[in-house]
């Protein structure tokens, strides 16, 4: 299953080089798959932007998901995915994504924050929102 996934991203990876050369952008312009990874990666933000202002936010978290399978460990693409799901009203998802955040960067006082308000408004849970405030807190003081 991997080996399948990591074929397909070098497919992938030939496609976007050909891509790149018809736009004029030259192999000097990009010197590894990293690179062209980071490519697709701001192609698909972009993409994710657009959905969002069309309030389009199932193909948003499809685009998202895309991002995770360049890089599953992408901060940004999870808390991404954590906004999305609270857009949609699935705040158990949106927790989810928040706390895989939280496992990658344990300082980001905006999932604290978000967290909070989630288990506060929509999950009544005061015993968790508390703790998040708290954590929110703690973080902004430092």
């Amino acid at each position: 299953m991997l080996n399948q996934k990591i074929l397909a991203l070098k497919r992938e990876n030939e496609e976007c080089k050909e891509k790149l050369e018809e736009i004029g952008i030259t192999k000097k312009e990009y010197k590894s798959d990293k690179d062209l990874f980071q490519i697709r990666k701001i192609a698909l933000y972009r993409r994710i932007l657009s959905y969002v202002q069309d309030k389009e936010f199932d193909k948003a978290i499809k685009e998202c998901k895309k991002v995770l399978e360049i890089n599953p460990q992408d901060k940004d693409a999870h808390f991404n995915l954590g906004f999305l799901y609270s857009l949609k009203k699935d705040f158990k998802r949106a927790v989810k994504e928040y706390k895989k955040v939280l496992a990658i960067d344990p300082h980001d006082k905006e999932v604290y924050y978000n967290l909070a308000i989630i288990y506060h408004q929509n999950l009544k849970d005061e015993k968790k929102a508390r703790y998040y405030y708290e954590k929110f807190l703690k973080e902004i003081g430092k």
